[in-house]
């Protein structure tokens, strides 16, 4: 099993990956990390 990591205080059923700013870094989408600190 792999544990990933959004920065989000909710419990998430369905991610959507079309909203977010594109004006970011990595522009729109939904990313995940391994690492809790970073998330």
């Amino acid at each position: 099993m792999i544990v990933l990591y959004h920065e989000t205080t909710l419990r998430l059923e369905q991610p959507l990956a079309c909203v977010g700013r594109e004006d970011l870094d990595f522009g729109k989408g939904f990313y995940l990390t391994r690492l809790r600190d970073q998330a």
